[in-house]
């Protein structure tokens, strides 16, 4: 499965089921094949989007119009942190 993907799964059970950042990634990682470097990728996007997501929110937010579902929101985060 793309990193990417991964990572946004990771994201979302951690903001919506509040699962824990380090066993969501343990829990991927074991089961998923994937190389060193997209684990370092999936790691560095979970991490740099949960360590600036309320600021990442922030600069969103004017391009909100009304109620935005929040996986959404995550996808949006996460995006704008990789473009940072």
């Amino acid at each position: 499965m793309e990193a990417r993907k991964l990572a946004f799964e990771i994201l979302m059970a951690i903001k919506t089921e509040g699962a824990y950042s380090n066993n969501a990634l343990n829990e991927t990682f074991k089961n998923n094949e994937l190389s060193s470097q997209d684990k370092g990728l999936v790691t560095e996007i979970v991490y740099g989007t949960l360590t600036n997501y309320n600021q990442l929110i922030y600069w969103l937010e004017p391009f909100f119009q009304g109620r935005i579902k929040e996986w959404i929101q995550i996808l949006l985060a996460m995006t704008l942190y990789q473009t940072k």
